[in-house]
């Protein structure tokens, strides 16, 4: 993980955070995802006009709240913006959470 200037404890996210910035924040907890990019990001510095977060915890509070009043959609969108567990072919942080060994094909067939 790259440093965000965002830990547990000198969290601050205000309005003078750059775009850049929510978008890396965003990509390391959850994932890219062009959906994200173009609603999540875009929602969450609009919200930091108004609000500043002090933790993590805030931050993802924000997401989940900003990503359930999307229609089914977009949340499908950002669904399938995931690799499904036991993908060949998977990078970065979900190779890390879901390991190096290869599933059999038959478990991806259910």
């Amino acid at each position: 993980m790259s440093d965000l200037s965002f830990d547990t404890k000198t969290a601050r996210l205000d309005q003078t955070t750059p775009e850049g910035q929510i978008r890396e924040i965003v990509d390391t907890l959850f994932g890219h995802s062009p959906v994200l990019d173009q609603h999540l990001v875009p929602a969450i510095s609009t919200t930091l006009s108004e609000q500043r977060l002090d933790s993590y915890e805030s931050f993802i509070d924000l997401c989940d709240s900003l990503v359930r009043s999307w229609d089914y959609e977009k949340k499908g969108k950002f669904l399938d913006g995931h690799p499904e567990i036991g993908a060949p072919k998977v990078t970065g942080l979900s190779a890390k959470e879901q390991g190096s060994a290869q599933v059999d094909p038959a478990t991806l067939e259910r």
